[in-house]
């Protein structure tokens, strides 16, 4: 992981760039919160406060490589939101 970023592939092949923002480990299994990095062509009106942030659960392992899915159960979300919350401090997490 450099400078907080990972690239992630997905199951097309296409990948995107994303930043890891924190990272938990809750009963042997490892989250991170993540959001995509922008280009800098952000939405007019579009506030860094407001930013689209994924939660991924790691899966398992493939070689050297973690794989990662993002938590779409909402129930799960919320729990592991809160825990980031509490790690960053003034953020709230929303399920869409």
């Amino acid at each position: 992981m450099k400078d907080n970023r990972i690239s992630l592939e997905f199951d097309d092949g296409s990948t995107s760039e994303v930043e890891v923002l924190e990272q938990t480990s809750i009963g042997n299994i490892n989250y991170l919160l993540v959001k995509e990095i922008n280009d800098g062509t952000e939405a007019e009106g579009e506030e860094e406060s407001e930013a689209l942030v994924y939660i991924m659960k790691q899966i398992g392992t493939d070689g050297d490589d973690a794989v990662y899915e993002e938590v779409e159960d909402e129930e799960e979300f919320y729990s592991i939101a809160r825990v980031f919350e509490q790690l960053l401090g003034d953020v709230e997490l929303e399920f869409e």
